[in-house]
């Protein structure tokens, strides 16, 4: 099957209680005491480290594992630990099964879903974004959950409602950037009156400049690709086009708040050489 994944991917990249077929499921049957165990091979994989506070290999030091013979899945409990400090450690409860028996393949197809997953699934929250959404923090941090967890209608309705709500805040930073480009006269005048709107649909659809280029995403104004996401309707949609949308949101929340932040910190710098340049 073309859809079939990498078990890298799936430990890296694939939410609790999502089953997905792998490709690379090779696994090993042998009988202890009468009993029948499975000895796993899992790869090393690339997780967020919080001690190096970074991307870090991580390899898998330890497991348990029991099989069942009624349903033919095999559960196991998986310890990877961060091959550069050796101290933080990731635990993933799985169950899983091959779909091929044949012993001498190099690489068998199975399916695999992740029972539990700690710490909790995805990437840290960037300071900047909880910064961002403020007293929305905790509505954030439960649309993270929900989508986490696959609940694409409450992650979607959650997300949506931050974005609604700090709208204004959102805005503001982009000012920011605007006040220090300079010149920027008529897109803050847009961007002021658009803070009056009380929908951000409304908002965005009033700000007829064109925002600096330093804040598009790929080619893209984020003020209309979050336009286009919140404007669905949630009556309308599945569950699985709801969390599309909710990764959506985020991800262009994420990226938009890295690059005010990237730009106003960059200024910030430039004018600090300068003053202790223009000192000497």
């Amino acid at each position: 099957m073309d859809n079939r994944i990498t078990v890298k991917t799936f430990f890296e990249s694939i939410p609790p209680y999502k089953e997905v077929e792998v490709e690379d499921l090779k696994i090993i049957f042998s009988v202890v005491m009468g009993g029948k165990t499975v000895n796993s091979n899992f790869p090393q994989i690339e997780l967020e480290c919080p001690v190096c506070k970074g991307k870090r290999f991580f390899e898998k030091t330890n497991s348990e594992s029991k099989y069942s013979s009624c349903d033919g899945y095999s559960l196991e409990t998986v310890l990877y630990t961060c091959k550069n400090c050796n101290q933080f450690q990731k635990i993933f409860t799985i169950k899983y099964k091959q779909l091929d028996s044949k012993k001498d393949a190099k690489t068998i197809p199975g399916t695999i879903i992740k029972l539990g997953e700690y710490p909790p699934f995805g990437d840290s929250i960037p300071s900047k974004v909880i910064s961002l959404v403020g007293k929305e923090r905790d509505f954030f941090l439960k649309g993270r959950r929900c989508e986490n967890q696959s609940l694409g209608i409450g992650a979607y309705a959650y997300y949506r409602r931050i974005v609604e709500n700090q709208k204004d805040k959102l805005i503001d930073e982009i000012i920011k950037v605007c006040k220090k480009l300079g010149k920027q006269e008529s897109l803050i005048e847009d961007l002021e009156k658009a803070k009056n709107e009380t929908q951000f649909s409304k908002a965005v659809d009033s700000i007829k400049e064109e925002l600096p280029t330093s804040l598009y995403i790929e080619g893209q104004n984020p003020l209309k690709l979050l336009h286009k996401a919140v404007s669905k309707g949630i009556h309308n949609m599945t569950d699985e086009e709801c969390l599309q949308y909710a990764e959506s949101i985020r991800i262009i929340l994420f990226e938009l708040t890295e690059r005010i932040n990237s730009y106003l910190k960059e200024t910030a710098e430039i004018h600090k050489a300068i003053d202790v340049l223009g000192k000497i």
